[in-house]
């Protein structure tokens, strides 16, 4: 087979040359849509029950499919500003410990007003199960480190202790069934056996 001459390839190498350059210019010119829609910044402020601000709120703005989300943090004047995103419909959610979630759907604007969002203090149920596991931990007191230790070892190496299903029981009778029936219970100090109702029920109860 012939090898094309070397002014035949350097034609070749030019128009390709010249068809890259226009489809480069051709995608320059394309609208891009997503740069080229509107931007919106949501702004307003968190406030309790009391109307007093509320800091360290997470702010969170959802697109309806809840696909994509960006969040910030109230500030000590309970006021957020948002980053600007491309206008449409978004629902916003304020979360912070201790309070409900409050959730509001927004509507599609270019120019929204600021959103004040009052938080109701949560209770009962609904507080308790906001408490992670290792959230009362650190209340348990222990004689020496060893019963601290000997205690980790034989109930929490096993299950996490403070978790929903941990303090599920409501009579200290319940405790008592629960915690005695445990395998690791055989394993603690007997010192910390006669004293681990009590602990738990004092903490958890």
């Amino acid at each position: 087979m012939s090898r094309p001459s070397p002014s035949k390839a350097l034609v070749t190498l030019a128009s390709l040359a010249v068809f890259a350059l226009a489809a480069s210019a051709t995608g320059a010119a394309a609208p891009n849509n997503a740069l080229d829609a509107p931007l919106t910044v949501y702004t307003g402020s968190i406030v309790g029950n009391d109307g007093q601000p509320v800091r360290g709120a997470t702010v969170s703005l959802f697109s309806t499919d809840e696909s994509r989300s960006i969040s910030v943090y109230s500030q000590p004047d309970g006021t957020y500003k948002l980053p600007a995103v491309p206008s449409g419909k978004y629902k916003l959610r304020v979360r912070l410990m201790g309070w409900l979630d409050e959730w509001k759907d927004l509507k599609e604007t270019t120019e929204p007003t600021p959103i004040q969002v009052r938080l109701r203090k949560a209770e009962g149920w609904a507080l308790q199960s906001q408490r992670p596991a290792h959230n009362l931990m650190n209340m348990m007191e222990w004689e020496d480190e060893k019963d601290a230790l000997n205690f980790r070892m034989m109930c929490a190496y096993c299950h996490q202790v403070g978790t929903v299903g941990f303090r599920s029981p409501e009579e200290p009778v319940d405790w008592e069934v629960m915690l005695t029936r445990m395998d690791g219970f055989q394993g603690l100090y007997k010192h910390t056996q006669d004293v681990l109702v009590d602990k738990i029920v004092d903490i958890y109860g």
